[in-house]
């Protein structure tokens, strides 16, 4: 798979699409992501309120 950008749009319909009832394997072939993905944006969602986290305030 890879790495790629995943659209905030993208990931707000999936988690919404897991929140109303399809299966997670289901969403993860038809959008070609990973369960992973899904649990680390429903956890960033939790914490932040957003699926994309806030930026660092550290710079490299």
């Amino acid at each position: 798979m890879g790495n790629q950008k995943i659209s905030q749009d993208m990931k707000y319909t999936a988690l919404r699409m897991w929140e109303s009832g399809w299966d997670l394997d289901d969403i993860c072939s038809v959008l070609v992501v990973s369960p992973s993905s899904m649990y680390r944006w429903q956890a960033i969602l939790e914490e932040f309120g957003d699926v994309n986290r806030p930026p660092s305030g550290l710079r490299g």
